[in-house]
């Protein structure tokens, strides 16, 4: 496929290359990186060792739990909830350093800080994604009108890590979203609850049939998005959907 005279795997490699040579300074603090020998990839030493993980997260929907507050069936954000995935990890809250890696890595060129906080999932929470033991992993789809206007495919950058991580195959394309609907982002809790209906479906059946799936995404904060994928997933066939997403958001939850 041709983009703009250039092939799709050629705009990738030199948007990663990119990636690298734009983050001379820490996209979170600012300071110079000392390249080559700074060993903590994008982010300078400091920052990264500033990255706060949840100690005893919730085990169905990630959010800061305490150990003794949750279980299989949720804690007091997600109890109530019907979701249609099983469980899901993540670093940490949408919040302070992590919120500001997340948001640079969504930039343009912002895939190899992706991958950065990728990995900090997988040395966090290698168990328990191990323990899973998906079949496939896949990833939140968008709509075509914002794969062409946005920087890039946090999801899918995201997906693609751990799938490589996990040795699963990596299906991108799985699910689809096949009406527009407005940015989660920039709505309320209880807005999110009702933008997305029935927007999602999945595009080949006999790849989901009776298979264990891990969904990738960025952030989740309700679950709307999660949960709407998921059920288009067990609809289509699959046996279960675990979610796997880089920073959890609660921001008001309680309150809604």
């Amino acid at each position: 496929m041709r983009i703009n005279g250039f092939t799709t795997p050629f705009r990738k490699a030199a948007g990663a290359v990119l990636g690298v040579l734009a983050y001379n300074r820490c996209p979170i603090c600012r300071r110079e990186l000392s390249r080559p020998k700074d060993a903590s990839g994008p982010v300078c030493g400091d920052c990264a060792s500033k990255l706060d993980i949840t100690p005893s997260p919730c085990p169905r929907c990630a959010a800061p739990a305490g150990p003794y507050s949750a279980d299989e069936q949720g804690c007091r954000l997600c109890a109530r909830e019907n979701y249609a995935f099983s469980r899901t990890v993540a670093i940490g809250v949408h919040e302070g350093l992590q919120r500001t890696a997340l948001l640079a890595g969504q930039a343009s060129h912002g895939e190899v800080i992706l991958e950065w906080l990728t990995d900090r999932l997988w040395e966090r929470r290698c168990e328990q994604l191990s323990a899973w033991n998906c079949d496939i992993v896949t990833a939140v789809p968008r709509h075509w009108t914002r794969r062409i206007t946005t920087a890039n495919n946090a999801a899918e950058v995201i997906g693609r890590r751990l799938a490589r991580r996990l040795d699963r195959p990596f299906r991108p394309n799985l699910l689809s979203q096949t009406r527009w609907s407005k940015p989660q982002a920039s709505l309320r809790p209880t807005a999110r609850r009702k933008n997305l209906g029935d927007t999602f479906s999945i595009t080949d059946h006999r790849v989901a049939r009776d298979r264990t799936v891990l969904l990738c995404d960025d952030v989740m904060t309700t679950g709307t998005t999660a949960h709407r994928c998921s059920r288009a997933l067990l609809d289509g066939g699959a046996k279960s959907v675990d979610v796997a997403v880089l920073l959890r958001g609660v921001g008001r939850l309680e309150a809604t």
